[in-house]
């Protein structure tokens, strides 16, 4: 589910607590910072970035990329990445955009392409080989815990809340 599904869930009080990973910018919620990861380019070990240094916005030019759903914190965070390397996303060959992790990883195992993703959603398929980082600073991800906050807390949702505490 994407980031903004997540929010518009608690804002609408379907659900009382919501785990993400884009920022989100709503008056009616809180948000803090639960945990963190890293945001990395994966490639498959066949693609022509394994083994090189020092990526940046030409090579970003002239690759494929796989990417995640409009709205995902995933996407958000490929959005920001790109920007700070001054581009725009229309001037990207953006061959194919999925709603999930596993679907982007799949592709991009299969040859279709480079991903941004996080360290701790592409691990195992690091871990195996399956898929390799791209030389390209990782950037850091904060999980959020979001909750509306004007709504009421059950003792369920603030005991799971005290275990992320610790």
């Amino acid at each position: 589910m994407s980031t903004e599904a997540v929010a518009d869930a608690v804002e609408a009080g379907r659900v009382e607590l919501g785990v993400v990973e884009g920022a989100v910018d709503r008056p009616a919620l809180s948000s803090r910072t639960i945990a963190t990861d890293e945001m990395i380019i994966v490639v498959s070990p066949t693609h022509p970035w394994v083994g090189r240094r020092n990526l940046g916005k030409a090579d970003f030019v002239e690759a494929e990329w796989v990417l995640r759903e409009p709205g995902s914190g995933t996407r958000l965070a490929f959005e920001a990445m790109i920007a700070k390397e001054r581009l725009k996303l229309w001037t990207l060959n953006v061959a194919i955009v999925l709603p999930g992790n596993e679907a982007v990883l799949g592709a991009v195992e299969a040859g279709m392409g480079a991903t941004l993703t996080s360290r701790s959603a592409a691990q195992t398929q690091l871990a195996s080989g399956l898929l390799v980082e791209a030389s390209y600073p990782p950037l850091p991800r904060p999980f959020l815990l979001l909750r509306h906050k004007e709504r009421y807390r059950s003792k369920a949702a603030n005991a799971f809340e005290a275990q992320l505490e610790g």
